[in-house]
């Protein structure tokens, strides 16, 4: 299996309106909206443990020694489930988000009068976390541009903007290639594990991942001094 290239660039910060993957409790969220296609192949007991135990966490301690107030509780709780997970479902399924991360532009290309970058493939995700819910979450584009992105800039503009990155230090001049990649997105597909939900039991209460994949609509290279938008790429509609 080839292995997993995780998106190491450093966040600048995570810019959303009133959606943020960087809110736990939202993250949260999208664990129970995932469920919701997959809610009648999953066993009844475990994901009731999981759903009362995470959601209601009060109650949870209140009726989980009594065994029948925990069965009752388990079907009330699997009632709740079906009802919010559809919800959120069909709240998050077309949500859009605008994430920024560090990219950086790669030596010039003379010959395409360009700078590379060296932003997100197809094997790169960003974490994120859940509260009580979810573990884990893995935001993943899935239409990245597999020839990459290069910003376009003629030679004379580029000269200067090489050289207007450039810092004095003990080992010379050091360029700063770092630009903002700011991208524009819409959930696509979230997807749960299974496995970790059928495993609850109510003395072990696993939280479960979640790969979160978004479409990139567009994307912005930033100059993070002046905050110029140096190039914008729209991706085409899949």
């Amino acid at each position: 299996m080839k292995k997993m290239f995780v998106f190491f660039i450093l966040c600048l910060n995570l810019v959303f309106g009133d959606f943020s993957l960087s809110n736990e409790e939202k993250v949260d969220e999208l664990g129970i909206a995932s469920v919701y296609p997959i809610l009648s192949k999953l066993d009844k007991q475990s994901v009731s443990i999981w759903y009362l135990h995470g959601r209601y966490p009060a109650k949870w301690d209140r009726v989980k020694d009594d065994e029948f107030e925990f069965e009752d509780a388990l079907n009330e709780a699997y009632e709740q489930l079906k009802k919010e997970s559809k919800e959120l479902y069909d709240h998050y399924k077309k949500e859009t988000g605008v994430l920024n991360l560090n990219a950086k532009f790669k030596k010039y290309d003379f010959s395409n009068q360009c700078f590379p970058l060296e932003v997100m493939d197809k094997n790169s995700f960003v974490d994120f976390y859940g509260h009580r819910m979810v573990n884990n979450a893995k935001l993943i584009f899935n239409n990245t541009n597999p020839k990459g992105y290069c910003l376009p800039m003629d030679k004379k503009t580029a000269k200067g903007f090489v050289k207007s990155r450039k810092h004095d230090n003990w080992f010379g001049d050091k360029i700063d290639r770092r630009v903002t990649a700011r991208y524009y997105y819409k959930i696509d597909k979230i997807k749960i594990d299974e496995g970790r939900l059928n495993s609850n039991r109510p003395s072990s209460i696993y939280t479960p991942n979640i790969a979160i994949n978004g479409k990139i609509e567009k994307l912005e290279i930033i100059d993070p001094y002046t905050k110029k938008i140096l190039a914008i790429y729209h991706n085409k509609k899949q």
